[in-house]
């Protein structure tokens, strides 16, 4: 009778210590979970982000990120033209709104293509306020420069690139040199960035060329590495619906965006 007293209660024990276990499981399940409901439309200070490189291996992280460019391009391309531009203004409208704007003086934006957010709404009141305005060139493979664009005369002159985007020349009309964004004698308070896909946490999915992430790279080894008086700029993307996905897969170098701004 004592050993079989002995042997239930040991049954017993080991019972609980599985359902515990079981629980504990089911809690970090929940607790790591990372699917983000889309309600927000700004984000501010990512912070205490797992870097999915530390989860999932990087032949299926690049097999994922081409397989969710393909996806996001292909529901682009079921907006209707007025969709498009409705949803553009939109977005416009609530940049143009937001305080960062207000107070800033310098802002780097991209040009955008048919695919993307139309930035021109932008761009015309950014040289209505008469604020500072810059815009990619690419001049090789590895390299982004910011220059310094003066009206949307100006703009309407670049020569297009590979892309068929307009990109200005280093030397302006006069054959004097353009400013670039990230010269210590400016002050830099946004860059709009592109993108293919974006999420709610502020993980970005670009063209996979990476320049945008080296350029911020560099911006914060260089300038901001030794300037502690100066903010670093707020990084915001401006997207179309088809664009915010549950969750972006990032690498190690991808950059956090700090506002995403949608319909």
């Amino acid at each position: 009778m004592h050993n079989l007293t002995k042997h239930i209660k040991k049954e017993t024990e080991k019972n609980q210590h599985q359902q515990d276990q079981k629980q504990n499981n089911c809690g970090n399940k929940r607790k790591n979970y990372k699917g983000i409901p889309v309600t927000s439309q700004l984000i501010k200070k990512p912070q205490n982000l797992v870097p999915m490189k530390n989860i999932i291996k990087p032949t299926v992280q690049m097999k994922g990120k081409s397989m969710l460019r393909r996806k996001v391009k292909s529901k682009l391309k079921l907006l209707s033209p007025e969709q498009f531009t409705m949803q553009s203004k939109a977005v416009c409208q609530k940049f143009l709104s937001l305080d960062i704007y207000h107070n800033s003086k310098d802002i780097c934006i991209y040009l955008s293509m048919k695919s993307e957010c139309n930035t021109n709404p932008i761009l015309q009141q950014i040289f209505k306020d008469k604020k500072r305005c810059f815009v990619p060139r690419i001049p090789d493979n590895e390299r982004m420069l910011m220059l310094e664009a003066y009206s949307m005369d100006d703009i309407s002159s670049f020569p297009k690139n590979k892309w068929g985007i307009p990109e200005p020349n280093e030397d302006d009309v006069d054959g004097n040199n353009r400013a670039e964004a990230s010269d210590k004698d400016g002050r830099l308070d946004i860059i709009i960035i592109p993108g293919v896909a974006f999420d709610l946490t502020g993980r970005r999915l670009g063209h996979g060329k990476g320049y945008y992430d080296r350029y911020i790279t560099n911006l914060k080894d260089t300038r901001y590495a030794t300037d502690q008086q100066s903010a670093f700029p707020s990084l915001v993307a401006l997207a179309l619906t088809p664009q915010i996905v549950d969750q972006v897969p990032t690498e190690e170098h991808d950059q956090l965006m700090t506002h995403v701004l949608f319909p």
